[in-house]
Formats: structure tokens, C-alpha cells, sequence
């Protein structure tokens, strides 16, 4: 079915580009790339051709490439993944792209490394002696060393660098567009975005293109929120991070052991929200002094495979493998699943599911620097196995005797718990030429007195977030309600929900149910 769906873009796509490579072909310009996965050209323009190629009216915007940059320097520890491990999931099934910036030594995973499994280098590239940062982001993903294992190490790998293609100099938006299109072909169900092109806090034609595969080509893609340094002081979350559809990932502090006492955001982590003024990152995953996998040059010259802890403390340091942890755990959950939904159709409950997870607060500062908070593979594992999650189609204006609500459904907590609830969906990048979030969405908690729990109303992210403290001990009621500003007919909405207790095991139903009343006047009080 994936596949069929994926068949049937290329076709549409082929169809809406053609007539605009035919023009540019008889022009004498060069098409680097026509995408398969979304309807955009990768084209080389003297600035004289840029008026009349604007002005065709099937050319909806045209977009400057910029320069990519690895999100230096760092590779993230396990989070809770040695209980999923135990039960046998490991990734398998799952094919992750790993996305990296291409240069002359660096960019292509080193599968010589015997702690990674035999993956597939895309066509044209071969191992670089110095394949230092590819290398150890592949290690954080499935790394199969003893000790220093990586989230999934039952995954297969695809190392996906950058061509410089589009730039004799340096590689820009363009080849990271080609590089994940091959991914694409082959299959990959998790894209990792450990670099950054801008960091200005505005959306570029990267983000539009990876919003645009997550809704249409269902992909989940995980991107380092980026480091700040002299490029980047004001600490916007980077390029291609500020998409709603992608999973944002900041780094922090775990002290180096696996106790989440004392652990601190790496205070280089980029946080500061896009103009647009939503949150990111959405989760943060351990990224400081962490040791794995190293490229053949590393081995041998040290002697090891695997980063010494000197190298870590020296090096690996970031947000860049912040990223390919929940990369890993994205992975494990598609594993988990069984079904096929989470690996084929549904990024939007991915990443409801792994937001839910994230109860661990580094930052209580109040100012956001670690999203929701710091993933946890065990608890997200734990919310597919007992059925905690779950993907709504939201049709509307006339599904529902209610067009304000969209769904309900229900799970049982006791008094005490922390639970938190998530919805996820969607922005609506039709023609890849703008990026719109054109469902506004509110979510409502009720408790089993039928008070409300929490509610989350936000008007600029594409998820809302209730976090609380349970009162009474039965069932809750999950609801939510189109905003009236909503223009598009139809989205998915992925939710999960998970709760923090004493006690060793708690059992969860969920139900789907209609409510039968004209607005939430008539019923929250």
C-alpha cells in the first residue's frame, strides 16, 4: 500500500514539473534534480532567467539555496532503550536514512566499523578515511557494540551524503533534496537530519520540502535543533528544523550516567522558537561527552572502534546526535507496532507518541529550552505495546451532528499519577510553494466528575500538549475540537497519552465515541 501510494506521487509529480522542465530544457538551463516525492525542481539560474521563470503561473515560489553545516559535535547516550531491548524489539524492519552533509572527508557511514551492520552507501560515494561525524551518528542509531549500543541496532542503515551538485563549493538545500530523495527510493521510513542549512528563525524551501514527505510520503524525519556559535548567536532552532511535520531535537546534559537526577540542558542547545512563534524543539535527548562509533581511520590510529571518553569529552558534543536517538526510538515504536501503521502511515502518532513519552524535565526554567522534555524509549514502547495512542481521520465541516468536535475517546488513570496527552497533526504544504497550517485544533481533558482535567489551545503548532496531575481515580475523556478558523476538509490526528505512577503496571482502555452536542458551551463547565 505505501509503495502503491508512493507510485502514484511520482506519477502526479512527474506530471506537474514536466511542463517547467521543458521550458527550461528549450531555455538552456539546467535541471539538477526533478523530485519524485514533491512537486519541486533543483535548477541552476543565471539571475536574468529568475523574472520570467516567477512569473509562469505553474511556478508557485522559487527559493535561494543555502550552504549546509554539520550540527557539530555529539553522540547521545542510551534513554530507557534497554527494556525494549529485553522484550526483542530492536528496529528490525526498519530502514533509517542517515543525511549528511558531503564534503571530502566526511559524510559517508564507514560500515567498515564491525559495530555497524552492513548497510547501503548511496551510488557514487565510498568510505572517506575521515567519515568522522556520519560515522558516529550512525553508531547512536544502531551501533550493535556491547557496551556503547546504539538505540536500534537491529535497523538497516542507509548512508545518504550530499552530492555537491547544485554549488561547486559547498553543499546547499538542493543536495540535501537529492540525497533524501534516494533515501526515499530505497525505502526509508525514518529520515536523520543531523545538519542545518539557515539559522535566521525564518522557514526556508527545506523545511516546506520535509513538511512536505512527512504529510504526503509518510516519513518520519528527526533534525538536530543546532548549536549555537558565532553563525548562530541568537540560537534559533536551524534549517530544515522549523517545520511543523518534523521532530525537532535539542540536546542536554546526562551527567553520564543513567540517572535523570541532576541533569542539565546543554547550554549550546538551540531553543529560541521561529518567528512564526511556535515551539520547538518539540523533545530533548542526551548529547554530551557520549562515545561510539568511529570510522577506520579513528581505529586505527587509537586502536578502537569506538571514541575513547578523552575524544567524547573533546568532541562529541551537540545536538547532532541528539537527533539520531529519536531517529532510534522512532524505529523501536514502528517495530513495536506490528501492524504497519506507525512504519507506513502514521508520522503524525509517531510523534505524539514519543512527545507523550517525554516526561523527564530537564529545564524548569519555564522557558521551553527542552520542548516537552527528555525523550524516554522505555515509556513510549510501553504506550504502543498497551495500546496508548492512537490515529483519528478528521473530516470536516459535516463528519460529526458537531462540527466544532472531532473525537473522543477515553483511558483510565488513578489519583496521583502524572499524565500527559498529545495530539498531533499535519501542516498542509499542497504545492510545496507555501507551508500553511490550515487545521487549528484544541484539546480538552475531562475527568471522571466531568471537570476539566487541562485543556491546550494554541494558535500556532501543529500539537497540543496537557500535562497534569490526576485528582480522581477513573475514567478520562480525550476530546477535540476544530477551531472555527480550520480551512482544510480533512487531516489525520495522531494522539497518545502516558502517565508516571508507583505503581509496576497499570492497565489502559480506549474507546472511540461521539458526543452528541451542538458546542463545548453546552457541556465544560
Amino acid at each position: 500500500m505505501r509503495q502503491a501510494k508512493h507510485d502514484l506521487l511520482r506519477q502526479a509529480h512527474t506530471q506537474r514539473e514536466r511542463p517547467v522542465v521543458e521550458y527550461l530544457q528549450r531555455q538552456g538551463l539546467k535541471v539538477v534534480h526533478a523530485s519524485p516525492y514533491a512537486p519541486l525542481l533543483v535548477v541552476e539560474l543565471p539571475k536574468g532567467a529568475i523574472p520570467a521563470l516567477a512569473q509562469r503561473d505553474d511556478v508557485l515560489a522559487l527559493y535561494r539555496v543555502f550552504e549546509m553545516r554539520n550540527e557539530l559535535d555529539t553522540v547521545a547516550n542510551t534513554v530507557h532503550a534497554p527494556v525494549v531491548w529485553m522484550s526483542g524489539i530492536t528496529g528490525n524492519g526498519i530502514k533509517v536514512g542517515i543525511v549528511e552533509k558531503y564534503d571530502i572527508d566526511d559524510g559517508v557511514v564507514d560500515f567498515r566499523n564491525p559495530y555497524l551492520a552492513d548497510g547501503i552507501v548511496r551510488p557514487g560515494f565510498d568510505y572517506s578515511d575521515y567519515a568522522e561525524h556520519a560515522t558516529e551518528v550512525a553508531g547512536v542509531v544502531a551501533s550493535t557494540h556491547a557496551q556503547f549500543r546504539g538505540i536500534a541496532s537491529g535497523v538497516t542503515l542507509l548512508s545518504t551524503p550530499t552530492e555537491t551538485t547544485c554549488n561547486d563549493n559547498h553543499n546547499d538545500d538542493g543536495d540535501a533534496i537529492i540525497a533524501s530523495d534516494w533515501a526515499m527510493d530505497q525505502g526509508a521510513h525514518v529520515l536523520n537530519c543531523s545538519f542545518k542549512t539557515g539559522d535566521d528563525g525564518q522557514m526556508h524551501g527545506l523545511d516546506f520540502y520535509y513538511d512536505y514527505i512527512v504529510r504526503y510520503s509518510n516519513v518520519t524525519v528527526a533534525k538536530a535543533a543546532g548549536n549555537k556559535d558565532l553563525r548562530n548567536p541568537s540560537g534559533y532552532v536551524t534549517t530544515p528544523g522549523l517545520g511543523w511535520n518534523v521532530i525537532t531535537v535539542g540536546a542536554f546534559n546526562d551527567q553520564g550516567d543513567g540517572d535523570w537526577t541532576g541533569d542539565t540542558m546543554w547550554p549550546d542547545s538551540c531553543y529560541v522558537d521561529p518567528v512564526y512563534n511556535r515551539i520547538k524543539p518539540e523533545v530533548v535527548a542526551p548529547g554530551v561527552s557520549v562515545r561510539t562509533t568511529e570510522p577506520k581511520h579513528y581505529h586505527d590510529d587509537q586502536g578502537e572502534w569506538i571514541s575513547s571518553e578523552t575524544h567524547a569529552q573533546t568532541y562529541n558534543t551537540g545536538t547532532s546526535f541528539a537527533a539520531p536517538v529519536v531517529s532510534g526510538e522512532a524505529a523501536l515504536l514502528m517495530e513495536r507496532d506490528g501492524t504497519g501503521e506507525l512504519r507506513d502511515w502514521g508520522p503524525e502518532a509517531v510523534k505524539a507518541i514519543i512527545m507523550a513519552a517525554a516526561l523527564h524535565d530537564v529545564d524548569e526554567t519555564g522557558t521551553d529550552r527542552d520542548g516537552v522534555g527528555g525523550v524516554d524509549c522505555s515509556r513510549a514502547d510501553q504506550g504502543v505495546r498497551w495500546g496508548q495512542w492512537f490515529r483519528w481521520g478528521a473530516y470536516y465541516p459535516g463528519s460529526y451532528d458537531d462540527d466544532w468536535l472531532i473525537q473522543r475517546g477515553t483511558f483510565h488513570a488513578y489519583a496521583g499519577d502524572r499524565v500527559r496527552v498529545v495530539i498531533c497533526w499535519l501542516s498542509n504544504p499542497p504545492d510545496y510553494g507555501s507551508d500553511s497550517l490550515d487545521t487549528n485544533l484544541s484539546l480538552y481533558v475531562m475527568s471522571p466528575s466531568w471537570t476539566t482535567a487541562g485543556t491546550s489551545a494554541s494558535p500556532h503548532d501543529a500539537c497540543e500538549v496537557v500535562d497534569f496531575v490526576a485528582s480522581q481515580t477513573g475514567t478520562y475523556t480525550i476530546c477535540v475540537w476544530r477551531d472555527p478558523s480550520s480551512t482544510e476538509s480533512y487531516n489525520i490526528i495522531g494522539g497518545a497519552w502516558a502517565t508516571k505512577c508507583s505503581l509496576a503496571l497499570v492497565r489502559s482502555e480506549f474507546f472511540f465515541q461521539f458526543l452528541d452536542c451542538v458546542s463545548p458551551a453546552d457541556w465544560l463547565w
